[in-house]
C-alpha cells in the first residue's frame, strides 16, 4: 500500500505531510474507520522503525491529514453495519452446510472464541482427544487458554484427522489444519484460506451481512458473557487484562469454564422443546417417588 501511493523509488526523507493526507484519502474510499485506523497505525510503525533504528535522521512528519478516525465515527460507523455475531439459527446452517476442515474449524471457533490465526497456527498437541481440553497460548496476547471442548467438536476434530493431508513443509507438521496443498492456512498462497472458505460457505447459504468467520468470536463473547462470569470469559477468548486482579489470579476452575461453554452449548443446540419439559417432570416424579410417572 504504501510502494503504490508513494513510489517504490520515493525517498522517506522527501515526505510531506500532504501525501500522507493522499494515502489517507485513498484508504478512506475503500475501508471502513476501524480498518483505516488499524492501517493508519501499521503504516506509522513502519516510519517509526527506521527513526529508532536510525535509517532516517528525525522523526517522519504525518500532519494532522493522517490522524486516526475519532472514536465517535468509529462508533456511529459499527451501529450503522448492525449486529457484528452469527445468532444460532445462522451459525447451525453453516455447521451442517459445511465440509472439512471448515467444519471443525467453525466448532472449534463457536466452541471457544478460536479466530482465524488461533485455528490456522493450532497445533495438534494443543487438544487431549480423551479428556476434551484444548490447551494452549492464544498468539495474538500470550494468555493461555483452557477450553473444554464440545462432543461436537472433538468428533468433528477426529472425523478431520481421518482425511487431514501431509505437510509439505516440516515446519508444518504439528499444526492440526493443512491444506490441500499440504500448506499451513494462513501463509503463502493459502494466506487468508479461512476468510475466503468462510466467504464462500455464506454465500451459497444466503446468509448476508458484513460478517465472516471472525465475527464468531462476537458470538462467543456476547453469549458467554450471559453467564455473569466475565473473568472466565476472558480466559476462554484469551483476552488479556491490565488490572492487579489478572496478575494475582493464579487459576480459573474448570466448572467455571465449563459454565460459559455449556451456556454457549445451549444457546447454539438448544434441547428439543419436548425435552426440555420432561425433565423437570421427571425429576419432581422422582422425588416424590413415584415410578409409574417415571416409566
Amino acid at each position: 500500500e504504501l510502494l503504490a501511493t508513494f513510489g517504490q523509488h520515493r525517498l522517506l526523507t522527501d515526505l510531506l505531510p500532504e501525501d500522507f493526507q493522499k494515502l489517507r484519502s485513498r484508504w478512506s474510499e475503500k475501508w471502513g474507520f476501524a480498518r483505516l485506523g488499524a492501517e493508519i497505525v501499521r503504516a506509522r510503525v513502519v516510519f517509526n522503525y527506521a527513526y529508532k533504528n536510525r535509517l532516517i535522521p528525525a522523526p517522519v512528519v504525518y500532519g494532522q491529514g493522517f490522524n486516526l478516525p475519532s472514536q465517535k465515527n468509529i462508533l456511529l460507523a459499527r451501529a450503522a453495519k448492525g449486529s457484528q455475531m452469527f445468532e444460532a439459527e445462522e451459525l447451525r446452517r453453516m455447521i451442517e452446510g459445511a465440509t472439512q476442515p471448515l467444519t471443525a474449524m467453525l466448532l472449534l471457533a463457536a466452541n471457544g472464541g478460536l479466530g482465524n490465526a488461533d485455528i490456522a497456527r493450532l497445533p495438534l498437541s494443543a487438544i487431549d482427544m480423551k479428556t476434551a481440553w484444548l490447551t494452549y497460548p492464544r498468539g495474538k496476547t500470550g494468555v493461555m487458554r483452557r477450553i473444554p471442548l464440545w462432543p461436537e467438536t472433538i468428533a468433528a476434530v477426529k472425523n478431520w484427522l481421518t482425511q487431514r493431508p501431509t505437510p509439505k513443509d516440516s515446519l508444518n507438521f504439528e499444526l492440526l489444519f493443512i491444506t490441500v496443498r499440504g500448506n499451513a492456512w494462513d501463509t503463502g498462497s493459502d494466506a487468508g484460506a479461512i476468510t475466503h472458505e468462510c466467504r464462500k460457505l455464506l454465500d451459497r447459504l444466503g446468509i448476508k451481512g458484513k460478517r465472516n468467520f471472525y465475527a464468531i468470536r462476537h458470538g462467543v463473547e456476547t453469549i458467554g458473557g450471559e453467564s455473569r462470569d466475565q473473568v472466565a470469559v476472558d480466559a476462554i477468548m484469551g483476552h488479556k487484562r491490565g488490572d492487579m486482579a489478572s496478575v494475582y489470579r493464579e487459576r480459573i476452575s474448570d466448572e467455571r469454564l465449563q459454565a460459559v461453554t455449556g451456556l454457549i452449548h445451549d444457546w447454539l443446540f438448544p434441547k428439543p422443546a419436548k425435552e426440555a419439559q420432561e425433565k423437570p417432570r421427571l425429576k419432581i416424579a422422582a422425588e416424590e417417588g413415584d415410578a409409574a410417572a417415571i416409566a
